[in-house]
C-alpha cells in the first residue's frame, strides 16, 4: 500500500516537473523573441535617423532648399534604408515630412 502511494507520488512529481520544464522553456522562447525584436527595431530606428540626416546633408550640399530639400532627403531614405522604412514607417508615409523637417533643423543648427 505504501509502495503504491510512493509510486503515485513519483509519477505525479515527474508529471509536474515535465510541465514546469515546458513552462520555463516557453517563457525563455518568449523572452528571446521579444529581445531580438527590440534589437531589430532599434537597428532600424538608428538606420532611419542616420539616413534622414545624411539625406538632408546631401540635399544641402546640392543647393536644394525648402520642399525640394525635404523630398530629396525622403527619396534618399527610401533608397538607402528600404527595410527600415518598411518596418517602421510602413505604407503611411505622412509622418516623413515632419520627421525630415526635424533633421533639417538639426543639420542647419550651429554646433
Amino acid at each position: 500500500m505504501l509502495q503504491d502511494i510512493i509510486q503515485a507520488l513519483q509519477a505525479a512529481g515527474l508529471l509536474l516537473a515535465d510541465h514546469l520544464i515546458a513552462v520555463i522553456l516557453g517563457l525563455a522562447v518568449l523572452y528571446i523573441k521579444r529581445w531580438t525584436g527590440i534589437q531589430i527595431e532599434d537597428k532600424h530606428m538608428r538606420a532611419l535617423h542616420s539616413a534622414a540626416l545624411t539625406g538632408v546633408r546631401l540635399a544641402i550640399e546640392s543647393g536644394l532648399d525648402g520642399p525640394r530639400m525635404r523630398d530629396a532627403a525622403i527619396a534618399y531614405m527610401r533608397e538607402s534604408v528600404p527595410d527600415a522604412m518598411r518596418a517602421l514607417v510602413g505604407s503611411d508615409t505622412s509622418i516623413l515630412p515632419k520627421f525630415v523637417q526635424s533633421k533639417i533643423g538639426q543639420a542647419l543648427s550651429p554646433g
